[in-house]
């Protein structure tokens, strides 16, 4: 009679028969996963960066300082009840509107060189009737300047008023229906009648923000703005500056004058705003931020293959650094230049 196995020598050949299974799987496994996709493969780190060129206007927001001289007044034109004005202080007459209306007739703002001293009937010659011309073309009415008041003006000054809302034709050019202003628009400092007011010519209409006399930066020229003549834009209006000197020249102002945000000149944080800019933008190199060095003294630079190109930043934005090389710009930087890399 045979003898039996015993229970270790049982033992042994489960396990080995559970291992080779394991080790059966494990190998299937690895024989029938399929490969990674290449386009699920991680990407291979990029270590250089192709230099681009691009356009570059160096543009600041500077605070302005305001000066003008002491405030004026509007003087009504002519008599009679006020019977709409169109004032509130903060707000601007233009050249060309109608503000005020007197006996239910519209008062035109006009911003004439000259103002218009005299009733102006067809025939008359001077000055004044040539300022009258010149603003009127100016507002969308062309008449030749010439000195003299004809048909072709008078009819250039009765579409104005149609335009308006008074259709009435006139038989020659009433001062008393007119108002001079000093530029194109006004700022309205202070309202002085009301609707409903009963004028005589020559009252006072409004008070009006002294004459600009001029126009800084507030807090100086920034020292790292790139060389060039430059523009400061103050509400869309564009002027040339000398950031280091204020602008004093009454062409200038005379613009400037227009710009709500001057007119309405605040002190401290509520200080007008301008844009400072290049008249002529400049080309600059594009690298990425990654890219530039600043050695320990100061300088800056990138690396092409290790060697250094040295560099000025002059400004950034959405992941691009604008610099001007010293020389020639590279074709290419490194992006990841060593730490210890000196700009030599």
């Amino acid at each position: 009679m045979s003898e039996g196995r015993s229970p270790a020598t049982v033992g042994l050949w489960v396990i080995g028969a559970l291992t080779l299974v394991a080790v059966g799987v494990v190998l299937g496994a690895a024989w029938t996963s399929p490969a990674v996709p290449a386009a699920l493969r991680p990407p291979a780190p990029i270590t250089t960066f192709e230099v681009r060129s691009a356009t570059f206007d160096d543009v600041r927001s500077v605070r302005l300082a305001v000066a003008r001289g002491e405030e004026s007044g509007l003087a009504s034109p002519g008599s009679g009840l006020v019977t709409r004005f169109d004032c509130r202080p903060g707000s601007t007459i233009e050249s060309g509107t109608a503000p005020l209306w007197l006996d239910d007739a519209p008062v035109v703002a006009l911003a004439t060189t000259l103002p218009l001293w005299r009733d102006l009937p067809v025939g008359t010659e001077g000055n004044d009737v040539r300022a009258l011309q010149e603003e009127l073309t100016r507002l969308g009415h062309p008449v030749e300047a010439t000195g003299t008041l004809g048909t072709k003006t008078l009819r250039a000054v009765n579409a104005l008023f149609d335009d308006l809302g008074d259709p009435s034709a006139l038989t020659s050019v009433p001062r008393s229906r007119l108002l001079w202003i000093p530029g194109p628009s006004v700022t309205v400092a202070e309202c002085s009648v009301t609707t409903g007011s009963q004028l005589e010519a020559g009252a006072e209409l409004v008070v009006t923000p002294g004459t600009l006399a001029g126009v800084a930066l507030r807090d100086g020229a920034p020292s790292d703005l790139v060389a060039g003549a430059r523009t400061l834009r103050v509400d869309g209006i564009d002027v040339a500056v000398e950031p280091q000197n204020p602008i004093t020249d009454p062409a200038l102002l005379a613009q400037l004058d227009a710009a709500p945000s001057l007119q309405q000149a605040g002190t401290g944080d509520e200080a007008p705003v301008g844009q400072l800019r290049l008249a002529e933008p400049v080309d600059v190199s594009v690298v990425p931020p990654s890219a530039v060095i600043t050695a320990p003294d100061g300088t800056t630079c990138v690396t092409t293959d290790a060697v250094p190109h040295r560099l000025r930043v002059v400004g950034s934005e959405l992941g691009q650094t604008f610099v001007l090389f010293d020389g020639t710009p590279p074709t290419a930087v490194d992006t990841s230049p060593r730490p210890d890399s000196a700009c030599a």
